[in-house]
């Protein structure tokens, strides 16, 4: 499509460090479903609180460049 740019997603990360909800922030229109779709597939480190691993919210940055 020829397309570049950034598109910034909010994901919520569940206790295993699941990615468990996104919503895009920002970034082309064209791209955002694919940055979705790959941010869904990440996976993080479970985050801990007080001992007990918990959900955090974080955003994430898909770089899209031509090549």
């Amino acid at each position: 499509m020829g397309i570049e740019g950034n598109v910034v997603i909010d994901a919520v990360i569940d206790r295993a460090g699941n990615v468990s909800s996104t919503k895009v922030v920002s970034g082309p229109v064209a791209l955002r479903s694919a940055a979705s779709d790959a941010v869904q597939r990440w996976k993080y480190m479970p985050t801990f609180l007080d001992g007990k691993s918990v959900p955090v919210e974080t955003l994430a940055t898909v770089e899209f460049h031509l090549h």
